[in-house]
């Protein structure tokens, strides 16, 4: 018997409550092998994850049945989200948090010399 032939034979033996799980593992699997594949076509092109990347990694990691319980549009009720239950109970609100954090943190930063240079109004490409 071959492992595919083994694999269907427990998921016919399983519970649909069970297979939902597994449906979710097998989609994150696939979708993890496929960034390592288009990261290794990708790593001469750049060191560093871009956003669209991570923004992948986050939605391959997060649950199907997690996404379809996001409002379809976060940005009109970003604050009443931040407060539901379901949010609080995703990985996604950790992750909401760390960027929060970061951006925070970056928007406090002062560069002396950037300041000067907009003092003086030259543009940022002179800088």
């Amino acid at each position: 018997m071959s492992i595919r032939e083994q694999l269907i034979n427990e998921i016919s033996q399983t519970p649909d409550i069970l297979i939902r799980e597994v449906l979710d593992f097998l989609l994150f699997i696939k979708s993890r092998a496929n960034q390592e594949i288009k990261g290794k076509n990708n790593s001469h092109n750049s060191d560093f994850p871009s956003l669209l990347n991570f923004i992948d990694q986050i939605n391959s990691e997060t649950p199907t049945a997690d996404n379809l319980q996001l409002p379809r549009d976060l940005s009109k009720n970003l604050d009443q989200c931040k407060l539901s239950e379901f949010f609080r109970q995703s990985p996604l609100a950790e992750v909401a948090e760390e960027l929060e954090k970061a951006y925070r943190e970056a928007s406090a930063e002062n560069d002396p010399t950037w300041e000067i240079t907009i003092g003086d109004g030259l543009t940022d490409e002179t800088w």
